[in-house]
């Protein structure tokens, strides 16, 4: 019974040390990272037109984007021998005017995961708002007009805020924290990252790398059987 018991706590143990790579960085775990935020500007720009040799469908008009980009600047001690950290993770917060609503605002919001970030090089991060959504806050296709109300970012290395940039001063510095009827947070108006737009194949070396979700794989799938191959009939009951 007793080496039973042992056996058992022995499988325990492995279960729970067992390391997840996923989870684990490749950076030294003593380095310390600072990253340097300028100014987050606002660019209108159109949607980029591919032609091709076999489509008669005349091209359309191009549409404007409002593009949110923010220069940055990763130092670190020590510094990293491969002049790379693992990642960092930036979330945008911006509000624009209610087009429904006087005198409300509305809050979007996006996380971006960068991964494979140069140390000690001018970067970008940017995040952007479609034609539909432009012209659904502004009422035009090129966003006329002062719709944009506040602007934050905040930057993350390993859970922790390294860096934080704010349009605005005194009590409203973080205004996106700040719980108001006047500033109401909604998804339909989504901020899309890079590689969601038409501009992920354009000013690629501008900006790191975005890490994409990895498709889940259940565990527990069985492999599919070959074409032609007969399905398995359910056992009955009892056998």
């Amino acid at each position: 019974m007793k080496s039973i018991l042992n056996t058992i706590t022995a499988m325990l143990a492995a279960v729970l040390f067992i390391p997840v790579a996923s989870a684990q960085t490749t950076s030294n775990p003593r380095m310390q990272v600072k990253v340097t935020l300028e100014k987050l500007s606002l660019y209108m720009r159109q949607s980029p037109n591919v032609m091709t040799q076999d489509d008669p469908r005349p091209l359309p008009k191009p549409k404007r984007w409002a593009d949110f980009e923010i220069p940055f600047k990763v130092d670190a001690a020590p510094a990293p021998k491969s002049g790379y950290i693992d990642s960092l993770t930036f979330k945008f917060y911006i509000a624009v005017v209610n087009p429904d609503r006087a005198r409300q605002y509305l809050k979007l919001y996006k996380e971006v995961k960068y991964v494979n970030v140069p140390v000690g090089e001018a970067t970008y991060a940017s995040v952007y708002l479609s034609p539909s959504s432009v012209k659904r806050i502004t009422g035009s296709e090129g966003g006329r007009g002062k719709w944009v109300k506040y602007q934050g970012v905040v930057v993350e290395y390993n859970g922790k805020i390294v860096a934080t940039y704010s349009s605005e001063r005194g009590k409203m510095e973080k205004w996106w924290t700040i719980q108001s009827p006047s500033i109401v947070e909604t998804s339909y108006y989504p901020l899309l990252n890079k590689d969601e737009t038409p501009f992920s194949v354009y000013w690629y070396d501008r900006y790191p790398e975005i890490m994409r979700p990895n498709s889940p794989q259940p565990a527990s799938s069985p492999e599919p059987a070959p074409f032609g191959a007969p399905a398995e009939t359910p056992a009955a009951d009892g056998e």
